[in-house]
């Protein structure tokens, strides 16, 4: 039990335990076998933590994190693991929430703050190479102005629907393009461009069509430039997608780390926003059929909360708790019940299980 647990030291002391108790020379074969496994693991967790601490002295995180990685993963409970100086810690938790921002910055395609990120990390991290993002960042961004320059020709050719096509191209590769804005008002900066654009937008607001506002967001943006009411119901509607989009996101990274149960709960609370977006729809659908037995506890419990079970609703959010600790519908419906059942308790119960009465 101690050598499966990872416990090695353990392991070393109990066979010298052994030794003493039943006064023999030798250890049992089996016990033998796993005394020197435990002594090899051990030297190759204070040889991986030796190589940490030069690299992560010499500014190398890159190598350091790796070597890090390895001692955790062939003994966790090491003591030098479990020991590790709270300041290197820092220092290799510091790298990769860097390293995090960076993938979230390519996602978003925010290349501005991406190279501003890569610059500081090139300065403090030695081994860090930025030659791969860079060359993405630069390649995005001449494909960017490349599609820019096919929407002006078939601008000043007349083809508003090809250099439409092109713009829009332009600026889901690059959507920080500073040319963007300047070329939005001179390409379509049009009355019966802009006439057009206000008759489609309000429609999309009526029929709460955020999603297509945002994918036409380029268009609309010159029209609604003098009108501050729309603006504002076009900041929403981009909020509410950018919200959904970033739910999509988290929930793609839980599906990878196969957290079904977590990537459905994801959606499903950015749907609740959304109830409309066919994107977030069919994304909830396909995870309901790989998270079935949560969701289906989950709605057992809200349908008994709807018919005000509460007692029977809240042992329902119980079991989803149990199916999934971190669910955050189970553990509010769980918290929402609960004050809602002690609130409503007879002041007889109240007063006999207060312990100031007994």
């Amino acid at each position: 039990m101690l050598f499966q647990s990872g416990r090695l030291n353990h392991v070393v002391l109990a066979g010298d335990f052994y030794r003493k108790v039943f006064q023999e020379g030798e250890y049992p074969a089996e016990m033998q076998q796993q005394i020197n496994a435990s002594l090899e693991i051990n030297r190759d967790v204070n040889a991986a933590l030796d190589v940490f601490h030069y690299k992560t002295e010499q500014g190398e995180l890159v190598g350091a994190m790796d070597s890090l990685q390895q001692a955790f993963v062939m003994n966790e409970l090491h003591p030098a693991v479990l020991g590790l100086e709270r300041s290197l810690k820092r220092k290799i938790a510091d790298f990769d929430r860097q390293l995090d921002r960076m993938r979230n910055l390519i996602e978003a395609r925010d290349f501005a703050s991406l190279e501003e990120l890569l610059g500081k990390m090139r300065e403090s991290v030695v081994d860090f190479d930025t030659a791969k993002p860079m060359a993405m960042v630069n390649a995005v961004k001449l494909e960017s102005k490349m599609r820019l320059g096919k929407a002006r020709l078939f601008a000043q050719q007349g083809n508003l629907e090809k250099a439409m096509e092109e713009f829009q191209a332009a600026a889901e590769a690059w959507p920080g393009n500073p040319e963007l804005e300047d070329k939005a008002l001179s390409f379509f900066n049009t009355q019966d461009v802009q006439s057009q654009a206000l008759v489609e937008f309000d429609r999309l607001i009526k029929e709460e069509n955020y999603r297509e506002i945002f994918d036409k967001q380029l268009v609309f943006a010159p029209a609604l430039r003098d009108d501050e009411g729309r603006q504002e119901a076009m900041k929403q509607a981009l909020e509410f997608i950018k919200g959904a989009e970033m739910a999509t996101e988290k929930a793609n990274l839980l599906m990878v780390n196969g957290d079904f149960f977590g990537a459905w709960e994801t959606i499903e609370l950015a749907a609740s926003k959304l109830p409309d977006d066919k994107k977030l729809n069919r994304m909830r659908a396909d995870l309901s059929g790989r998270s079935a037995e949560f969701v289906s506890t989950i709605n057992k419990a809200r349908d008994a909360e709807q018919r005000n079970e509460k007692g029977y609703s809240l042992t329902w959010y119980v079991n989803a708790q149990r199916q999934y600790p971190a669910s955050k519908i189970a553990n509010e419906g769980i918290d929402r019940l609960s004050k809602q059942l002690l609130e409503n308790e007879p002041p007889e119960a109240a007063s006999k299980s207060d312990p100031t009465n007994m």
